[in-house]
């Protein structure tokens, strides 16, 4: 990889991760909408997913994992174990979508993050290190996890699939 195009890539993963971190903001400045203080629903997925579908597993995994942790150190809510789990569904988005962004691959990727890493990894992570109760923060949790997948799976292929827009920052960036 030439210096240039290093750069660029950089470049691009700045800005992804600003608007990554835009999106977890709640409303109203940015999109994160909070149901109660372990389910919220927010749009940042979808920065994830495209910069795991322009640059890969490693950059979408980087992406993910700084949005937290600067999200986390601005907000004083930050925790190494959720940030780890951040970054490992930005490494399964990047290995699922990177090059390859079919529709199955676009439904599993979803269904393994929102599963594994948001269902079980946060959820996990919210009972035992935050001592939220158990019952009422596995039921919300649950009912996230489906309403995600439902909206996940569908804006990713469109965005994806239908407007391509990583194949757009491809041709517009040249990386």
């Amino acid at each position: 990889m030439n210096k240039q195009n290093f750069t660029r890539r950089l470049v691009f993963m700045g800005v992804m991760t600003a608007l990554a971190i835009i999106c977890s903001l709640d409303f109203p400045l940015g999109f994160t909408f909070r149901v109660a203080a372990f389910m919220k629903f927010s749009p940042a997925f979808l920065i994830v997913g495209i910069t795991a579908s322009v640059c890969g597993y490693k950059e979408a995994g980087l992406v993910s994992l700084l949005t937290d942790v600067i999200q986390g150190f601005l907000f004083g809510n930050f925790s190494i174990l959720i940030a780890v789990i951040n970054l490992l569904i930005g490494i399964c988005f990047g290995l699922f979508l990177y090059k390859k962004s079919s529709i199955l691959n676009i439904v599993s990727s979803v269904l393994i993050t929102q599963i594994v890493g948001s269902f079980v990894l946060i959820t996990a992570v919210l009972c035992f290190r935050f001592g939220m109760p158990f019952t009422p923060t596995i039921y919300w949790r649950g009912l996230q996890t489906v309403i995600m997948i439902a909206v996940e799976i569908p804006v990713l292929w469109l965005f994806i699939k239908v407007i391509k827009i990583p194949e757009k920052i491809t041709r517009i960036l040249n990386i």
